[in-house]
């Protein structure tokens, strides 16, 4: 069961979920399921929690929020790198989803 703000990303070959403090990722037909992100949950406050996911093509991109701050990340299915390409503070813009295109994250 997931809280608001929570919830999945999935792709034609792999799903993720997201929940207080995780970002788990599996190809379908696997029966490995890989933790990308472990954060830090703060109870009411939550910090360094990963949400709203989205997969497209090889790459995944997900929002994490250490409050009141937070940054999205790609992370690259192919090469297993996460890079972070933008931060910004989550009470001014109140981001609620993700978007991936081939060149883009919006």
């Amino acid at each position: 069961m997931h809280g608001s703000g929570w919830g999945h990303g999935y792709g034609p070959d792999a799903v993720t979920d997201t929940g207080r403090g995780w970002l788990m990722y599996a190809t379908l037909g696997s029966e490995q399921t890989l933790l990308l992100r472990k954060g830090v949950p703060g109870g009411d406050n939550p910090r360094d929690d990963p949400v709203f996911s989205v997969i497209q093509g090889e790459r995944l991109a997900y929002a994490c929020i250490t409050w009141p701050r937070s940054m999205v990340t790609v992370y690259d299915r192919r090469t297993k790198l996460h890079s972070s390409y933008f931060e910004y503070d989550q009470p001014s813009l109140d981001v609620f989803q993700l978007l991936l295109s081939d060149d883009y994250v919006f």
